[in-house]
């Protein structure tokens, strides 16, 4: 990868090696015709005119970052005779923009709690079972019209045969465990909104991670 460095600014790159688009920049940009090699596989550097050098790219190692609360800034460029060194530096996120993503992060959250829960249900038989809260079932046992005796089917191999009472019950647990849901994330938005520092704000992304 080269750059075109014109008064010690990069004006292009850093891109592959092309003879005829570095020609053309250097013509409009420095105004400044030259003729250069049709490859430089050996990536040496060119000095075209006293303020114009085609260098070789060198990249620093990338620092690590957390993208939550932190971005990386740049290219920042160094030169010398041989190669522009690139590099790039952290910087942080301000906090306004932080607290939009933890609370995309919390609603997704939620969406997979209320979708992915179990409810503990004890029939009208006294048997005991677990009742998926996904929005499907729930709009399935919306749907159903209570009868004495009520056929469901729980998944492939689990047919279960339900009082109307016990369709109650069923409806009554799912909805508790859904209102638990959106109580969490209520509370956790409202704990967003009120940090103040970086610190705040990752215990709060740790707990909703």
């Amino acid at each position: 990868m080269f750059v075109i460095v014109h008064d010690n600014f990069v004006i292009l790159g850093p891109i592959k090696w092309h003879k005829n688009s570095f020609e053309r920049v250097i013509l409009e940009e420095c105004e400044y015709e030259c003729s250069l090699p049709a490859r430089n596989d050996e990536l040496m550097p060119i000095t075209v005119a006293d303020n114009i050098k085609i260098l070789p790219v060198q990249s620093l190692p990338t620092p690590n970052y957390d993208s939550i609360f932190e971005f990386l800034n740049g290219p920042f460029w160094e030169f010398t005779e041989d190669c522009a060194l690139m590099s790039f530096k952290v910087e942080p996120i301000k906090n306004d923009a932080v607290k939009s993503t933890i609370k995309a992060l919390v609603s997704d959250r939620r969406w997979r709690l209320e979708e992915s829960g179990e409810v503990d249900v004890v029939l009208a038989s006294g048997e005991a079972i677990k009742f998926p809260s996904d929005r499907q079932t729930r709009a399935v046992l919306n749907a159903i019209v209570p009868e004495p005796i009520i056929r469901f089917k729980l998944n492939t191999d689990n047919w279960l045969t339900l009082a109307d009472t016990d369709l109650i019950v069923i409806k009554d647990a799912i909805s508790a465990h859904v209102q638990q849901c959106f109580n969490w994330e209520y509370t956790k938005l409202q704990q967003v909104d009120a940090s103040t520092t970086v610190e705040e704000l990752k215990v709060i992304l740790e707990e909703v991670r």
